[in-house]
């Protein structure tokens, strides 16, 4: 089996894997936990905890809006950290958050290949752009 081969059976079972593809994927990347919750239309839909460098997934409608609100636990410190963001409908959330920031995930050599490390679509990927962020600050101590 040459290289060609291993890259053709490689690309079938992402493509594979990407059929199942939830439209919400979170990954914590921060130094802390995360406590996030997730609203569609103002209605809470699940709560969860986000251990550092594990991620969650959620299959969410395409046609509505989505609001998270992340309280992010800082291992260093007393400090707890409220994050708010909205993201816009038709479009998948795989997102990362990053110690500071949410990101949109760029996957697998930066977006060359045009998939999470998931294995999921970045092609209806929400951009840096479309991540609305309404809040981001540090609300009290511990």
């Amino acid at each position: 089996m040459n290289i060609k081969h291993i890259f053709l059976l490689a690309m079938i079972g992402i493509t594979v894997s990407i059929s199942a593809a939830p439209r919400f994927h979170l990954k914590n990347k921060g130094p802390g936990d995360i406590k996030v919750k997730v609203y569609l239309n103002s209605r809470l839909q699940g709560e969860q905890y986000v251990p550092t460098n594990k991620g969650i997934d959620a299959d969410l409608p395409m046609n509505t809006k989505v609001r998270i609100e992340m309280i992010v636990f800082s291992p260093n410190s007393l400090d707890l950290r409220k994050v708010i963001a909205e993201f816009p409908e038709n479009k998948t959330i795989y997102i990362k958050w990053n110690g500071q920031n949410i990101l949109s995930q760029l996957g697998t050599l930066h977006g060359i290949l045009g998939i999470t490390t998931e294995g999921y679509s970045l092609d209806k990927n929400v951009t840096q752009q479309d991540i609305n962020l309404i809040e981001n600050k540090i609300i009290n101590r511990r």
